[in-house]
């Protein structure tokens, strides 16, 4: 099996424990027990600079958001390597990060292209969770504006070339108000 293979059946393994009917993982549930766990660790082994699998780590947001820290995910504020739910946040908000980068670099290269359903659909989807580290005070908006600001460039750059454009445009604006940019930690 190749690897663009096992990336899309990693990533088909979380989308379907999470997000379809009948799931086997809540995002209520400790990621780092069981079949979550598998997949995680299977997510940790690919190479990171991949875009499905930072479309990957993304699908882990509702953990990282709902689940309140337990004895499996518990780390102390000075252990560095541990896997925890602070790591989990990390490469979350790294793959969002990322995500977003890669996508506003192949938006404005001259001789690249993505469709512009697929660049909003990522800049939005990535941009929502770092919304969500800086609004769980995860982040700082200071530390994310650039992301910030890539994701409202690529949507507002395809607000026009597609029917949800505006919309997702529309939305994005209204959340990126609502966050607070004076009152986070870190």
């Amino acid at each position: 099996m190749s690897t663009s293979d096992s990336v899309l059946r990693n990533y088909s393994e979380v989308f379907e424990g999470f997000y379809r009917p009948g799931k086997s993982h809540d995002s209520q549930n400790c990621p780092f027990i069981g079949t979550a766990a598998d997949v995680m660790q299977n997510t940790s082994a690919f190479d990171q600079d991949l875009p499905l699998v930072h479309e990957t780590w993304l699908l882990f947001t509702p953990s990282c958001a709902n689940h309140k820290q337990c004895v499996s995910c518990y780390q102390e504020a000075d252990e560095t390597n541990p896997k925890g739910m602070r790591w989990l946040r990390l490469q979350v908000i790294e793959a969002a990060s990322k995500l977003i980068s890669t996508t506003h670099k192949t938006v404005t290269a001259v001789d690249d292209f993505v469709t512009p359903l697929n660049a909003s659909t990522r800049a939005f989807i990535a941009g929502c969770a770092i919304a969500i580290a800086i609004s769980k005070r995860w982040v700082s908006a200071q530390s994310r504006i650039r992301d910030l600001n890539r994701c409202t460039e690529i949507l507002s750059i395809f607000a026009s070339h597609w029917d949800g454009g505006l919309r997702y445009l529309h939305v994005w604006r209204t959340l990126v108000d609502s966050l607070d940019y004076e009152n986070t930690s870190k």
